[in-house]
């Protein structure tokens, strides 16, 4: 198979290119002309919560995955292969906790922003340290986002890595800051469908390339990369274990969908309860396409360079730049197309950093300039919004510059930050919802040292980590690569970065911090909320346990909490915080124990 492609875009490539992305600019100025008028920030940050249920659902799919899917997936599908068919499995259970549990319950808060539960649960100090603590970390998720396209487009273009940030942050910033909310929603719609065709073009003209579905199968197998069912894998480091990426993209898309600012600001733009469900139900569609296509594409990318490594051969630069030059050699007898595809990867990445930018902005407004200046009047606040929506993209296109300097697949970086920062936050909104004995005290202590923790693994895992990891990944090999005159040459098989033991002695002595970093990235989110919860448990039985009688019921969330469950099984779940309406439970002696009985029990259980 030819390896060598002529990297350029045609001319009508370029007209393609463009012509797409002038379309979100178009957008936003349709938006900002028709509401001229309005000072309104429920407008601008909410649409009035009026927004229609199924645009949010897609705006939703595509703000949760898009370019990261796109991409990353793929690149990461490359290095480990089938095993990632359990993702959609992961994300519909996430999805269905979202549906029961977390909406209803926010839905009856009619909260401005997520982080104002933290004040209500606990104090304001908690509520202020994780609102600073997020979006700081955030604009350096949404960096990476950012830095994505600018790989694409380098690949197939003489334009630099960081003219291409610059063109992301740039027109992100733009529409998002004039038509708010309803630019950012209406204008995901339209990117979804820019993202399904240009996927699913090159998934459906790579496997007709490579001579049919059987083609591909055998050069997996022949790749080891039929690991869909690799449960020998299973290890803290192993990125090819099938438990690592259930655990890991359910607790990655529970804490999205439940407990990012992004989201639960669509939630709030919808009607009411019912229009909000429907709107999650509508993200599930787009969610699993976008995702199994990727895997496709992904699949298809190592069958395309199979024996080829497109790294260590030096045709690229990245991983990460494999599927646009996959696109490019499909579609240069087709004009345009090239250009569709690279535009559908920035549409990508523009839905992910524009709904960060107006989300986060709302977080300015609400969490910090209210507190400060609280009779602010609404022309006021819409001011300070659009101005910090345009400081926002200023920051995310810097942290893009910083990302690209960075030597890992985007895949792997995004993950581990949504761990870093999203591990904790998940541990303090479980803390807060399921466990009425916990404090302020404790809340902010297990915020802290939870994100400290999970900061200094990431760190330590790009930069402190020295020992190879315990479980062998596919070969990654050069046998095949075609020298630049034609002929052919046989290098040796050459492994990953990430390479097994080949014997027993190298692992004798591996130290305690080195297994540490060595954690799979997919164990993130659910580390850090450990860590979280536990400290934050300890640090309120210190400081003194909150008493669950006093606490107000709207605020905790139990487990199970069914008008058709036992008077006494509800009772039960609910640790002690007071329901109005229970009744008597069969007479029974023993379930007419107190509040604080109740409480006892649970914990001794």
């Amino acid at each position: 198979m030819e390896k060598t492609v002529d990297t350029r875009f045609a001319i009508a490539d370029y007209v393609v290119f463009i012509a797409l992305l002038v379309v979100p600019s178009f957008i936003g100025v349709y938006f900002a002309y028709k509401d001229r008028k309005s000072s309104s920030t429920s407008n601008y940050f909410f649409g009035e919560k009026k927004l229609n249920a199924v645009a949010v659902g897609i705006s939703t799919a595509v703000t949760s995955i898009s370019a990261i899917t796109m991409i990353g997936y793929p690149a990461e599908v490359y290095i480990v292969g089938t095993v990632y068919i359990w993702a959609p499995i992961a994300i519909i259970l996430a999805t269905m906790v979202t549906i029961v549990y977390y909406l209803p319950f926010y839905n009856n808060l009619e909260l401005e922003t997520i982080y104002a539960y933290l004040e209500l649960r606990f104090n304001k100090s908690t509520r202020r340290i994780v609102a600073v603590m997020v979006p700081l970390s955030e604009v350096f998720f949404m960096g990476t986002v950012a830095y994505i396209p600018a790989l694409a487009l380098s690949a197939v273009t003489p334009i630099t890595v960081p003219i291409s940030i610059g063109i992301t942050g740039g027109i992100c910033t733009f529409y998002t800051v004039l038509g708010g909310i309803k630019a950012v929603v209406w204008t995901d719609v339209v990117q979804s469908l820019l993202m399904l065709g240009g996927s699913i073009f090159v998934l459906t003209c790579g496997i007709v390339h490579l001579g049919g579905f059987g083609e591909l199968e055998a050069a997996l197998s022949r790749g080891e990369r039929l690991t869909f069912m690799s449960f020998d894998k299973i290890d803290i480091s192993s990125r090819m274990s099938p438990l690592a990426i259930l655990v890991g993209e359910f607790f990655v898309f529970n804490h999205y969908l439940g407990f990012s600012q992004p989201i639960f600001q669509r939630i709030q733009s919808c009607r009411n309860k019912t229009q909000s469900q429907y709107a999650i139900i509508a993200y599930i569609i787009p969610a699993i396409t976008i995702i199994f296509i990727a895997i496709g594409n992904g699949l298809l990318y190592y069958a395309f360079f199979e024996g080829c490594d497109p790294v260590e051969s030096g045709i690229l630069t990245s991983r990460d730049q494999g599927m646009p030059y996959i696109a490019l050699h499909l579609f240069k007898n087709f004009p345009g197309l090239s250009g569709l595809y690279v535009a559908a990867v920035f549409s990508g990445s523009l839905s992910t950093v524009s709904s960060g930018i107006n989300a986060y902005s709302i977080v300015i407004v609400e969490d910090f300039m209210l507190a400060i200046y609280p009779r602010a009047s609404e022309k006021l606040k819409l001011f300070a919004g659009k101005t910090s929506a345009l400081l926002l993209g200023v920051i995310v296109t810097f942290c893009g510059y910083m990302i690209s300097t960075l030597g890992s697949n985007v895949f792997k970086i995004l993950r581990s930050l949504m761990g870093a920062v999203g591990g904790p936050v998940f541990g303090i909104y479980i803390l807060g919802l399921l466990f009425p004995w916990a404090n302020s005290t404790g809340a902010i202590a297990g915020v802290l040292v939870g994100y400290a923790f999970m900061v200094w693994v990431f760190l330590g895992s790009i930069f402190l980590l020295t020992a190879p990891p315990r479980i062998q990944l596919p070969p990654i090999t050069t046998d095949l690569c075609p020298l630049l005159n034609g002929s052919y040459t046989t290098m040796s098989t050459l492994t990953s970065s990430i390479t097994t033991l080949q014997d027993g002695s190298a692992s004798e002595g591996y130290r305690v911090d080195q297994l540490i970093y060595s954690i799979n990235f997919h164990y993130y989110i659910l580390t850090g909320a450990l860590v979280t919860i536990v400290t934050g448990l300890i640090a309120s039985g210190i400081s003194g346990f909150k008493k669950p009688r006093e606490l107000d019921p709207k605020l905790f969330l139990p487990i199970f909490d069914n008008k058709r469950f036992p008077d006494c099984v509800r009772k039960f779940f609910r640790c002690g915080v007071p329901k109005d309406d229970y009744s008597s439970c069969h007479k029974n002696k023993k379930t007419e124990a107190s509040s604080e009985d109740v409480e006892e029990n649970f914990l001794m259980t």
